[in-house]
């Protein structure tokens, strides 16, 4: 048997569309994993 509530409250989903603080934030951790899988293709090469 399902446990049902009624659950009444508003919920707001947070993404980068209606945060520009999370935009930044995804934009600049996005920027360093970029750089990091790049420095580590470049020393995958020079092996």
């Amino acid at each position: 048997m399902k446990n049902i509530t009624s659950d009444k409250t508003n919920k707001v989903i947070i993404t980068t569309k209606n945060s520009e603080q999370l935009a930044k934030k995804v934009k600049l951790l996005s920027a360093q994993i970029l750089k990091r899988n790049q420095n580590l293709y470049k020393r995958l090469e020079n092996r």
